[in-house]
């Protein structure tokens, strides 16, 4: 009996171990510092909403270097004190040191009403509304003045959405929001099931990002993911899996013809993906580009800054 009742103790002391290192673990802060980007940019996207062709780059003085010509929406008087930038299709956003929020660009649906956040530790634009993530894990979002005016899946899934906890990461395309959770796995929220279906079996993933047709996933171990849409799989017979070249990245950024990976030793690495567009020639120059200390991406364009602050802008048209 009293061989039994030691092991019963030596077994309630492994699950009480196991519990307290669950917890320890499930409490850790999330460095939001290292999701900041400090460059961002997009080429030639001329349409109803006018000509948003610009880069917008971070000195270090937290005042913002803005290139391009952004239609005449795009304001950005009061962008001082900045320390992370984004661009949508209408829009573009900016988070200040304290964690409030500017944003400007294409204002009907009510995406730059934004006044008001506060904590936010990364903003995503779709085509129609702004999204916060806080530093406390949930997400924030701005159009609900405009509802008739935001996406369908949107309308139907803001409940969903504003319910979300534990999320780490955002990012989004025109009609889709992707969130990765404290727990390492990845909802998507907009119509593309080719999305849902293959980022259900991702595990471990760090960050995602995501261009017009394709979606990728960097894990905690610097392993990469891609998946693309379902009309992408349907031209080309592309299905997910893993990206050998950018093994060891610590940040990616997807194009729709391109997929790239910062190293630690802050080479750039880029892979051409399977796509139904054509890789611009100088966008694969860049590859084994040095002393690189940020990445971004839209649709197809790259969008990097070396140590020195060059900023090199390239993609199509560009």
């Amino acid at each position: 009996m009293k061989k039994y009742i030691g092991k019963s103790k030596l077994i309630i002391s492994l699950m009480l171990i196991c519990c307290l290192l669950i917890s320890i673990v499930g409490c850790q802060e999330i460095n939001f510092e290292e999701k900041r980007s400090r460059v961002a940019g997009q080429i030639e996207i001329t349409d109803e909403y006018g000509d948003t062709t610009y880069q917008i780059a971070i000195k270090e003085d937290g005042t913002i270097n803005v290139q391009g010509t952004p239609s005449e929406d795009f304001i950005f008087d009061d962008w001082q004190d900045i320390v992370s930038v984004t661009v949508g299709d209408v829009n573009a956003g900016g988070i200040k040191s304290d964690g409030t929020v500017v944003a400007t660009g294409y204002s009907g649906t009510g995406a730059t009403d934004v006044k008001d956040w506060q904590d936010i530790a990364m903003i995503e634009f779709t085509l129609t509304s702004a999204y916060g993530l806080k530093k406390d894990g949930t997400i924030i979002t701005s159009g609900e003045k405009h509802l008739d005016k935001i996406a369908i899946f949107e309308r139907e899934n803001m409940p969903l959405i504003k319910s979300l906890r534990n999320i780490v990461h955002i990012d989004a395309n025109t009609f889709t929001l992707i969130v990765v959770k404290k727990n390492g796995r990845v909802a998507v929220i907009g119509v593309d099931e080719s999305y849902i279906e293959d980022t259900a079996e991702w595990r471990d993933i760090k960050e995602v990002t995501v261009s017009n047709h394709s979606l990728a996933g960097l894990t905690y171990g610097g392993q990469v993911k891609i998946t693309y849409d379902v009309f992408t799989k349907s031209q080309i017979n592309s299905e997910s899996h893993i990206v050998d070249s950018l093994e060891g990245s610590v940040k990616i950024c997807v194009g729709d013809s391109f997929i790239s990976g910062l190293m630690p030793d802050g080479t750039l690495r880029i892979s051409e993906i399977d796509s139904f567009f054509t890789i611009d020639e100088s966008i694969l120059a860049l590859d084994g580009e040095e002393d690189v200390i940020d990445i971004n991406s839209h649709a197809d364009t790259l969008v990097v800054m070396k140590r020195d602050g060059t900023i090199i802008v390239v993609g199509r048209d560009d």
